[in-house]
């Protein structure tokens, strides 16, 4: 996709930080907010100094062939031509992690943890998408596992050598 014409689709503030990561792979790059007015002036003022267009139409439809989009159709019914695009959603955790187990949950509704992954209470761990609520990453989550796992098997040889003799 690399100097292509691009879109970014997003309906909150994640429009200009996406609008500045994809503006390193092309030059003509238009950021669409769906009917939402979610850019300051400001804002827009710094996106169209770096040739970034912002459009806060209505997008009523994206077409394309071959799962290549090729054009948006705003409500006005003007057709925008892009190759490509990357659309900002939202971040929603799929459960909730509510229980009788006593840990507590952080700001963003997550399993609150230490460095190793413990929780407040004895015995129970968290880590990946239990740990943060919003955005993650595979890479984060297995490390994290990683960590817990250590955290788990220290507490188990605590646990078993407690009180021997050495």
């Amino acid at each position: 996709m690399r100097d292509l014409p691009l879109a970014v689709i997003a309906e909150d503030q994640k429009a200009v930080h996406m609008a500045k990561l994809v503006s390193n792979w092309t030059d003509d790059l238009i950021v669409f907010t769906n009917g939402h007015q979610v850019i300051s002036a400001e804002e827009k003022g710094f996106l169209n100094s770096a040739g970034i267009t912002v459009n806060e139409k209505k997008i009523v439809s994206l077409t394309g062939k071959g799962g290549q989009l090729g054009k948006i159709q705003l409500e006005d019914q003007t057709e925008v031509l892009r190759d490509g695009g990357f659309i900002a959603s939202e971040w929603i955790q799929a459960a909730t992690f509510e229980s009788d187990l006593g840990y507590h949950l952080n700001e963003q509704g997550g399993i609150e943890t230490d460095s190793m992954q413990r929780t407040k209470t004895p015995g129970v761990f968290a880590c990946g998408d239990t740990r943060i609520a919003g955005a993650s990453q595979l890479i984060m989550a297995a490390s994290e596992g990683s960590m817990a796992a250590i955290a788990v098997n220290a507490e188990l040889l605590e646990e078993k050598f407690n009180g021997m003799q050495t």
